[in-house]
Order: C-alpha cells, then structure tokens, then sequence
C-alpha cells in the first residue's frame, strides 16, 4: 500500500511540475508579444512624428514664399509664378530621383503619390482675380461674391449644369470622386 501511495506522490509531482513549466512558457509567450507590440507602437509613432514635421516643415516653407510673393507685388508676374513652378517641380523631382531602398520606396509610395498630386495642384495656371473698380457699376456684394468664388468649384458647378456624373467630373478634372463631394458640401454650408 505504501508503494502505491509513494507511486501516486510522483505522478502528481511531475504533472505538477509539467503543469508548471506550461504556464511559465505560455507566461513569457504573452510578455514577448507584448514587448512586441510596444516596440511596433514606438515606431508606428515614431514614423508618424517624423511624418508629420516634415509635412509642417514643408507647409511653413509654402506658407513663407507664397507671403513673399503676396509681399513683393500685388499683381504676380508669369515670370514669378513659373519661378515657384519650377522649385516645386525641382523639389519634387529631388525627391523622387533620391533612390533609397526597396523597403523605405514601399513605406512611401502613398506618400509620393500625394506629393504628386499636390505638385499637380500647384502647376495649375495662376490666374489673378479681377479686382472690381471702385466707381463702377456694381453692388459690393457682388464684388464679394466675385472675387470669393473658387475656379475649382465654378469647373465643377460647370460640368453639373452639363449634367456630368460626379465619376466624369472627378475624371475630366483630375481629382477624386470623394474630393468632388467634399467641394460640393464644403461650398453648400457655405451659402
């Protein structure tokens, strides 16, 4: 009878001890994954820190010349316009002839896209508003109306009245549907 109980006491023990060493396992599984997703939380935060300074760096530079063309002259000059152009598109083709690896082209190829987009928004001709002359016909709130009206939204109320889609719209201007609607309804609580 001894034997049987001491027989007994050393199944217990080693599934006890096997017991044991399962949860320590699964234990330090769970704190490896943890760790884990810290450190890819860090530089997800990290990426986006950086993300978005450049793109505020970038903004306060655009900001700083287009105040130094407003400064400069009321009425812009093409040759002025062309000058801003060209450093945009100069910048813009730096960036993308600065080869880096497989991995960092990947990680920004949205992001290049977005640049490519802007780029284009910005080539867009200059065309300066009308100043409405004082002593001529006309209501000052039609001189407001005139000179507050965005080209972009009178191409897309224009394309509307031709009875276009917002698919064909979004297509014949070059933009997205989404960016079409948003227009739309930005321009609707507006008036």
């Amino acid at each position: 009878m001894q034997t049987f109980l001491i027989l007994i006491s050393f199944i217990l023990n080693i599934a006890a001890l096997l017991a044991i060493v399962l949860l320590y396992t699964r234990q330090n599984r769970l704190l490896e994954v943890e760790k884990r997703q810290e450190k890819t939380v860090k530089e997800m935060e990290d990426v986006i820190s950086s993300y978005l300074l450049e793109m505020k760096e970038d903004n306060d530079r655009f900001i700083q010349q287009f105040q130094e063309v407003n400064e400069g002259q009321p009425d812009l000059s093409k040759a002025k316009v062309e000058k801003i152009k060209k450093a945009a598109e100069s910048a813009f083709q730096n960036e993308s002839e600065s080869p880096s690896n497989e991995l960092d082209n990947k990680k920004f190829n949205s992001q290049s896209y977005k640049r490519q987009s802007a780029a284009r928004a910005y080539k867009q001709d200059f065309k300066p508003e009308p100043q409405p002359l004082q002593g001529m016909g006309g209501s000052p709130q039609e001189a407001e109306n005139s000179s507050t009206e965005d080209p972009f939204y009178l191409r897309i109320k224009r394309l509307q009245e031709k009875e276009y889609t917002l698919e064909e719209i979004a297509r014949e201007l070059g933009k997205g549907v989404t960016e079409i609607e948003l227009a739309l309804k930005f321009r609707q609580k507006l008036e």
